[in-house]
C-alpha cells in the first residue's frame, strides 16, 4: 500500500472534519502488522505527538506499515554515515563500517529503515547509503545439496616441472670373490676389500619411484698368501637405478635403492711371486640397498648399506681361463657415505 503524504494529509483531514477519525487511528494496514511491530509504531507515533500533527501521524503511520511488511536484505554503512532516530530524529555519525538488516521499501524521502536487534525499526538512513550484500554472504555458505566433482587423475609419464638430484658416494667393503678366487687360483679363502666410487643421477617422475641411473668405478685388491703375492680388480659400469620413497623403518626414514649394472671396463691383475696374469671381465651386477638422509650444516648427506652381486665371464690373451660351475659370482658387502643435491 503506498500513497503520498500530502493525500493522506488530505485525507485524515476530511475525516476529521466529518468526526470519523479516533484517536487509535484503527487502520486495517497497521493491523496486519506483528504485535512488537505495532508496539514500535505506536511507540514512534507517541514520541512525535508534540512534534507532528494528527493528519502526519496518520500518514506515517501508513507508511512505516508499509515499510515494515516490506521485505529485508543484509546491507553494509560505511563509516562516516549519517543515521537518523526515528523517534527522536536525532542525527548520529557512525565511527565504524557496520552491517544491518534494512527494509527493502524506502520512505517517500528515500530513507532505508534500519530493522534493530528485536526486529522493529530504530533508525533510518539514505539509501545511497546501504550496500546490498545479501548475495556477497551467500557466496559462504554451503550449497544445500551437492554432488562432489569426482577429479580423475591422469598418469604422466614426465612431470612439467622436472628436476633431477645427484648423489656423489664413497664405499667401503668387503668381498666374496668366489668367482675371482677361481679365477687366480686363490685357497687362502680370504675376502677382497672393495673401494667404490659412485655416481647417481635420478629424477622424480610422476610415478611412485624415482628414475635414474649409476655410475661406478671400483677397486677390488686381495692377498694371495706369502710374499705380497696377490690380485687387484679395477672396473667402470654403468646401469639403470630405481628409488623408492622414505618409508618408515625402525622409527626412522629410509630409501630402497635397486638397479643393475654393467661394465665397460673390467681387469684382473694377478701377481705371483714367479709370474704375472691378466685377465678381462665382462661383468653384470645386481645390487640393493637402504639409504638415509642426513641434513647438515653443509647441506644433504647420505648414509647407506649395499649388497652386490657380480657375475662376470673371463678371457685372456694369452690363454683361455677356465672356472668351475660353482663359482659364477662374487659377492660384496659395503657402507657409503655421500653428497646429495637437487636441481631444477
Amino acid at each position: 500500500m503506498k500513497c503520498s503524504k500530502p493525500i493522506f494529509i488530505a485525507l485524515a483531514a476530511s475525516l476529521i472534519a466529518h468526526g470519523q477519525v479516533s484517536n487509535d487511528m484503527d487502520f486495517s494496514v497497521v493491523d496486519k502488522l506483528r504485535l512488537r511491530e505495532r508496539e514500535a509504531l505506536e511507540g514512534i507515533l507517541e514520541a512525535k505527538k508534540e512534534t507532528r500533527s494528527q493528519p502526519e501521524r496518520e500518514a506515517i503511520a501508513v507508511q512505516l506499515a508499509d515499510i515494515m511488511g516490506s521485505p529485508v536484505y543484509l546491507g553494509h554503512i560505511l563509516r562516516g554515515s549519517v543515521l537518523v532516530n526515528i523517534k527522536t530524529d536525532q542525527q548520529e555519525l557512525l565511527t565504524k563500517d557496520i552491517t544491518v538488516k534494512a527494509y527493502t521499501l524506502p520512505d517517500n524521502s528515500g530513507y532505508i529503515y534500519l530493522q534493530s536487534k528485536s526486529g522493529t525499526p530504530t533508525h533510518k538512513t539514505l539509501g545511497t547509503h546501504v550496500a546490498n550484500i545479501t548475495e556477497v554472504t551467500r557466496l559462504r555458505e554451503p550449497p544445500e545439496t551437492y554432488q562432489p566433482v569426482v577429479k580423475r587423475k591422469s598418469l604422466k609419464l614426465r612431470d612439467s616441472n622436472l628436476g633431477f638430484f645427484t648423489e656423489l658416494n664413497f664405499h667401503l667393503g668387503l668381498t666374496s670373490p668366489k668367482l675371482t678366487r677361481d679365477l687366480v687360483n686363490d685357497d687362502t679363502k680370504n675376502p677382497g676389500k672393495a673401494v667404490r666410487y659412485e655416481a647417481q643421477v635420478y629424477s622424480n617422475f610422476s610415478m611412485p619411484i624415482f628414475l635414474g641411473a649409476s655410475l661406478m668405478a671400483e677397486s677390488i685388491k686381495g692377498d694371495l698368501g706369502s710374499d705380497g703375492e696377490n690380485y687387484s680388480l679395477s672396473a667402470f659400469s654403468v646401469g639403470p637405478l630405481l628409488k623408492s620413497p622414505k618409508f618408515e623403518l625402525f622409527g626412522q626414514p629410509w630409501i630402497a635403492t635397486i638397479g643393475a649394472r654393467t661394465s665397460l671396463f673390467s681387469k684382473v691383475e694377478e701377481v705371483r711371486a714367479n709370474e704375472s696374469a691378466s685377465y678381462r671381465l665382462a661383468q653384470t651386477s645386481l645390487f640393493i640397498g637402504l639409504q638415509r638422509d642426513i641434513q647438515l650444516t653443509y647441506g644433504a648427506f647420505v648414509l647407506g648399506a649395499n649388497f652386490q652381486r657380480q657375475w662376470a665371464k673371463a678371457s685372456s690373451d694369452g690363454f683361455n681361463p677356465s672356472l668351475s660351475l660353482d663359482s659364477r659370482y662374487d659377492d660384496s658387502f659395503s657402507i657409503s657415505f655421500g653428497h646429495k643435491m637437487g636441481w631444477l
